[in-house]
């Protein structure tokens, strides 16, 4: 392989180009073109696999292992591929300064001596069903979790632990946080429990803990930690300061983290009676989040690209019979159903395929595809969430709660007024639009101002039967400045660029 060049550290011989024995065996991407064959995943293309995986009952779990390489997925895939091949580097045993590293106990591994110069960290923001655990994990799927090593740091032999996944949804603690790097660690390397019970025997507060969970993360060689399914109420909450404080240790210690969750579990609460050092915790996380950062939201329509790349790929994936054709209107009523989310257009199409699969006469129509989402209760469920979405309906968007409701009024509304726009110059220049076109346009839009208009009052009307005097007063100040914004009357000075 070839060697990896080092800026800053050297051997103990002075040369500062060294091969590094962590990257053999690790195929890491540096384009998407690279990444495509390694990520892409469809197992009903295989015939033999096809005929062991025919229980409908199994289709969802079937369809978790399809891949559809999307400009999304492409993009995120190779963040984790360089935060790898960065942080590798890093840690580069043939380094003199990495192997007196090595050797040191956890309680040294957390003091601020060693700080790396550069923390690699990568965030995956998005709302629940935009397809951000997915991303991950095809992307982990991409890179061997375990290589034995031999003859490095000094060691015989050695067991590399590339990453390791960990999901935050039970984690509340800074004791439960270091129980499940353990876990995980032991989980990768088969010990059937026996690692967890002899790294914590004898050990009790939760800093020892974290403490020994940091020293097996480094004598493994652990380069990404990901933590998924980061929510306000388990990683935002002034609670969660200590937990967040040691993940910045384990990040000044060189592993690279990849967190993955809620917008607003990032919008991190100081605690009551905040410390210095937690203060300063919460800064330099902000400063992690923002080294690389994907968000990944809802397609905005059917005719979206990368959404078309998705569903070809999803509607050939079938137990029995050809793949779906594409059909838009079809697609279009799909997306109605769905909202644009990833997850629950495949929830929509394991719906369809349990009524196909007993009912294989049965054609793709507006009634299978009506009927489908009506017999999925997690399409039912979800359904303000989606509809709000169809609808670009920020009203009916704020009875969402884990919503980041600002940001999708700001991109709504951009989007708006750049179809204004566009569909302006179109008509100035002539290409589409006739002179009746554009009037029917104009047209449109002071209807669809209107009905907006009509809604605002409706809800100024309600909230005005209020009891409380100043809280109505209150709600009416906000009600006109939002319907002057819909008429077109306020000259939107405070709006962000």
């Amino acid at each position: 392989m070839n060697p990896i060049p080092l800026n800053r550290s050297t051997s103990d011989d002075g040369n500062q180009n060294q091969s590094n024995p962590l990257l053999e065996g690790i195929r890491l991407a540096n384009t998407e073109a690279e990444l495509f064959p390694m990520i892409a995943r469809d197992p009903f293309r295989n015939a033999s696999w096809c005929k062991d995986n025919r229980d409908i009952d199994l289709f969802r779990l079937y369809l978790q292992q399809v891949v559809v390489p999307t400009k999304t997925i492409l993009k995120g895939g190779l963040a984790i591929h360089r935060m790898l091949k960065v942080v590798l580097a890093q840690l580069n045993p043939k380094l003199k300064s990495n192997r007196l590293q090595y050797y040191k106990a956890g309680s040294d591994l957390v003091k601020s001596d060693f700080f790396r110069d550069v923390h690699e960290g990568m965030v995956c923001v998005g709302l629940t069903g935009t397809g951000k655990s997915h991303l991950i994990k095809a992307t982990l799927s991409t890179v061997p979790q375990c290589i034995e090593r031999a003859n490095i740091a000094g060691l015989d032999q050695v067991i590399q632990v590339t990453w390791i996944y960990l999901d935050l949804t039970s984690v509340a603690s800074v004791e439960a946080f270091a129980h499940r790097i353990v876990q995980e660690i032991d989980n990768a390397l088969h010990s059937n429990g026996r690692l967890f019970e002899l790294a914590f025997k004898g050990v009790h507060s939760a800093q020892a803990k974290m403490e020994a969970a940091l020293r097996l993360l480094k004598t493994h060689f652990c380069a990404v930690i990901v933590i998924d399914e980061i929510q306000y109420e388990n990683f935002g909450v002034a609670t969660a300061a200590a937990m967040r404080s040691w993940i910045l240790k384990i990040a000044n210690a060189g592993i690279g983290i990849v967190f993955s969750g809620n917008p607003l579990g990032f919008k991190l609460q100081l605690p009551k009676k905040p410390k210095d050092h937690e203060i300063y915790s919460t800064q330099v996380l902000r400063r992690l989040f923002s080294s690389e950062e994907i968000r990944i939201d809802p397609a905005p329509s059917v005719h979206d690209a990368n959404w078309q790349v998705f569903i070809k790929g999803i509607n050939r994936c079938r137990l029995v019979g050809p793949p779906h054709p594409f059909d838009i209107e079809l697609e279009t009523l799909k997306f109605d159903e769905t909202g644009g989310f990833d997850d629950f257009y495949v929830e929509l199409h394991a719906s369809m395929e349990e009524i196909l699969a007993k009912a294989p006469k049965r054609v793709v129509d507006r009634e299978l595809i009506r009927l489908a989402a009506k017999r999925s209760t997690k399409l039912r469920k979800m359904q303000p969430l989606i509809s709000s979405f169809v609808h670009k309906d920020f009203m009916s968007l704020k009875l969402c709660s884990d919503v980041d409701h600002d940001y999708y009024q700001r991109l709504w509304t951009q989007d708006v007024d750049a179809d204004v726009a566009g569909k302006a110059a179109v008509g100035s220049v002539g290409i589409v639009q006739t002179n009746t076109a554009a009037v029917d346009y104009a047209k449109s839009l002071e209807e669809d101002k209107k009905k907006a208009e009509r809604r605002v009052a409706a809800a100024m009307n309600k909230e005005r039967k209020e009891t409380n005097p100043a809280a109505a007063a209150v709600r009416d100040h906000i009600m006109d400045g939002l319907k002057n914004m819909i008429s077109g009357n306020s000259k939107r000075a405070d709006k962000e660029p």
